[in-house]
């Protein structure tokens, strides 16, 4: 696994829990690089985009957390449902800048939270842009959210 944070951790059986985190979301809306930063607490330039899946273990006060990144193109979004049995949380991650695939993220979500409606859920809004003040630019979170999920 590239991004496991302590090699040579404890096995599994010594953990008190364990939890598949779901990482889904279109094709370059960050997924990668949002797992990666999650593990080692740097940012990168530049991702290949994942042509299959990532995966990475996180280990946080006796929990195991097995994170799953599945590719966002459209070909492999056919295999995320068979993912969704085994997650114990989703993370939805979306480009917040890019306008035009909202509705193709919302409806790709709607899919998914049909197939597991009680499957919790983390929307993600990622590239947020903010100007000199830090403030949001054009992209407001909740309206973004309203966008996303299903009323």
């Amino acid at each position: 696994c590239p991004w496991d944070l302590t090699p040579g951790s404890p096995s599994r059986s010594a953990w008190l829990d364990w939890r598949q985190v779901l990482v889904l979301g279109l094709d370059g809306a960050g997924k990668s690089s949002v797992l990666h930063y999650i593990c080692s607490q740097t940012a990168r330039e530049h991702i290949a985009p994942t042509r299959s899946f990532n995966s990475a273990q996180l280990y946080v006060e006796g929990l195991e957390m097995d994170l799953l990144e599945v590719g966002g193109s459209q070909n492999l979004r056919a295999y995320w449902p068979h993912y969704l049995s085994q997650a114990h949380v989703l993370v939805f991650v979306v480009d917040s800048v890019d306008r035009s695939r909202l509705l193709t993220a919302r409806q790709e979500l709607h899919t998914l939270l049909a197939a597991e409606p009680r499957l919790p859920l983390v929307v993600l809004a990622n590239k947020q842009v903010g100007d000199h003040t830090g403030r949001m630019g054009s992209c407001q979170p909740a309206a973004l959210l309203l966008a996303l999920v299903p009323s």
